[in-house]
């Protein structure tokens, strides 16, 4: 196979994603392939940095040229802005790599004079004019009227530099499917797709977390990119590579520490960072409730603002352990058939996940816990306060509030707590103050 040359730089086990990254890079620094990939996760699970991983490795091959661009806030930029964005970052990268001499950004070129323009693709090493380089740079001169046809250009530009300069070019496309978001999104994908077709120097890399989008973009039958990149998913980190992360990034090495930071954040990565920062066992509990109220009121807010009144309802329910779709129905008051079109809606999003025939919960166990907090268990609180005139175990309590989980009344006890309004006294009792 014929590969570029690595230089031996040293780098760092990426704890739980080595083996991906491996296969990736065996694939993308191969000069006679144009292979690509989808990167397949939910949200917060490490795509991110598994691609910025990607781009670090990739940089260390003499003749590959990696270019990470994401997709994530593509809602807010005119279809201009992107083109704009994505043809810089695609310079900068051969200007990183010392194979293309522009001394000026496009969006510094752009409003400049024709000659200006001519004598800034004049210092390229490149010896040939690369047509879509002078498009790109003379926009504010001539602006088009359609800018899908443009966006191909910045593509196209990448192909061509990477043949002139004989390169690889690896586009890293993070969020890939938030271009669905703007105007003329899907016939963008098509366009892309046919182009791709006919690239034999640059790789496509794209990630996406909504299974809703990544079906109209790759996964579905119907997907323009269908069958033409391979599908790695990623899935939270194992018991045993939480201890290694653990370990490794935060210092715990405590392993019931260890084991009950696995069991709150189910391996995902970005909470086991935010969490990890715990001393000890008895600190795990404050840790996430430190994390709901700095965090969680913020990414977890907005991802429930969301939702339909309805499918708030029905996630509401399986964080209260209703798991079978009757149950469900009875908690939410809709009918059984409209919960399972929601059900299924919410398992597209990647907000639920079936875990057998019949049985559904949430996906995510930091939101589920966010939601018992924040949106149930405001009455509990009192329910609670009112109970604890005397001292009461956290067992009683259970007992005497059947109807809530025990994740939800132990984390509300512990609010309490921290507020000053409950205090813990002998035998594991706690007391109103």
């Amino acid at each position: 196979m014929n590969r570029f040359t690595l230089r031996p730089v040293s780098g760092e086990l990426f704890i739980g994603r080595e083996e991906l990254l491996n296969t990736l890079i065996g694939e993308l620094s191969r000069m006679d392939s144009a292979e690509g990939f989808c990167i397949y996760g939910r949200r917060r699970i490490g795509k991110t940095s598994l691609l910025k991983e990607l781009e670090r490795r990739l940089r260390m091959y003499d003749r590959v040229v990696p270019v990470y661009f994401s997709f994530w806030e593509v809602g807010t930029l005119s279809l201009k802005d992107l083109v704009e964005r994505l043809s810089d970052a695609i310079i900068a990268a051969y200007q990183e790599k010392g194979l293309l001499k522009v001394e000026l950004s496009i969006r510094k070129v752009l409003g400049s004079t024709k000659e200006t323009i001519a004598r800034v693709v004049s210092k390229t090493k490149v010896q040939v004019k690369i047509e879509e380089v002078e498009f790109l740079l003379s926009m504010r001169e001539r602006p088009p009227r359609d800018y899908v046809p443009v966006f191909r250009k910045v593509f196209d530009m990448a192909e061509k530099l990477a043949e002139k300069t004989e390169t690889k070019c690896v586009l890293l496309l993070d969020e890939f499917p938030e271009i669905l978001r703007i105007e003329n999104g899907l016939q963008i994908v098509k366009m892309l797709r046919t182009a791709y077709e006919d690239y034999s120097h640059t790789a496509l890399v794209i990630s996406g977390s909504v299974r809703k989008t990544m079906e109209l973009v790759v996964l579905s039958e119907a997907a323009p990119f269908y069958r033409q990149l391979l599908i790695k998913r990623i899935q939270p980190l194992t018991r045993e590579e939480v201890l290694q992360f653990l370990k490794k990034y935060t210092g715990v090495e405590d392993k019931r520490t260890a084991e009950e930071l696995y069991r709150v954040t189910g391996g995902v990565p970005f909470y086991l960072q935010w969490l990890g920062r715990v001393g000890g066992l008895r600190k795990v509990e404050e840790a996430v409730e430190e994390f709901i109220e700095e965090e969680g009121n913020v990414i977890f807010q907005e991802e429930f603002s969301k939702l339909s009144g309805t499918e708030r309802r029905v996630i509401v329910a399986l964080a209260k352990g209703k798991e079978r779709p009757a149950e469900i129905s009875r908690e939410a008051g809709i009918e059984i058939n409209a919960t399972s079109a929601y059900l299924k809606g919410l398992i597209d999003k990647e907000i639920v996940e079936k875990v057998e025939k019949g049985r559904y919960r949430l996906r995510d166990r930091l939101f589920e816990r966010w939601i018992l907090t924040v949106i149930i268990e405001k009455s509990l609180s009192e329910k609670v306060l009112d109970a604890l005139i005397e001292p009461l175990s956290l067992q009683e309590l259970y007992k005497l509030f059947p109807e809530h989980t025990k994740a939800g009344i132990r984390s509300t006890v512990y609010r309490l707590v921290n507020k000053g309004l409950v205090k813990r006294v002998e035998k594991g009792r706690y007391v109103r103050l």
